[in-house]
């Protein structure tokens, strides 16, 4: 009896395993890139704690009113934007996020311009509060925690087969 229900929760334990693994790193596979939406400024097409995949853009194929992903000017932080405005004389994009409005319910448009050059992409998926769990097991304790248990459940797997299997021979 221990044994099924232990089986059954190794399967459980190892295909969610294997399906974060795949959401999380698969797409790099593919060129794409997965980000956290951790600021509002895109609410409701983007909510707080979601997982973008990125997929790579030229700013040639960008057009207004796209939602482009970028690092902000001078900066390594990345943000997802609507695009309003293209200027292709200075190489640079116009944003705007769809939740950063004014009293009167206007869009505010952001402060800077951003360079062609620091485009990484256009979001092609949204997946709501996965990027929660992205971030909690980026925290390497998680990861490491993960890594154990993992470790421990095989080692308790292998020491239960093989007593059933001693058990099996002197039956």
């Amino acid at each position: 009896m221990f044994k099924k229900l232990w089986d059954s929760l190794m399967w459980i334990f190892i295909i969610s395993e294997v399906m974060l693994m795949i959401l999380f790193f698969g797409p790099s596979l593919f060129n794409i890139k997965p980000f956290v939406v951790t600021s509002g400024s895109m609410v409701p097409k983007y909510p707080i704690g979601s997982l973008i995949y990125v997929r790579h853009a030229k700013p040639i194929d960008i057009k207004n009113g796209d939602t482009i992903t970028f690092y902000m000017k001078n900066s390594l932080i990345v943000a997802t934007h609507e695009v309003y405005k293209i200027d292709y004389k200075n190489k640079t994009f116009y944003t705007q996020g769809i939740n950063n409005k004014n009293s009167d319910g206007s869009i505010i448009h952001d402060a800077e311009p951003i360079p062609f050059q620091n485009l990484i992409g256009r979001p092609i998926l949204c997946i709501p509060y996965l990027g929660y769990v992205n971030m909690f097991m980026s925290k390497k304790p998680v990861a490491l925690i993960l890594i154990i248990i993992t470790i421990i459940a095989i080692v308790i797997s292998y020491l239960l087969d093989n007593g059933r299997s001693k058990k099996n021979e002197k039956g």
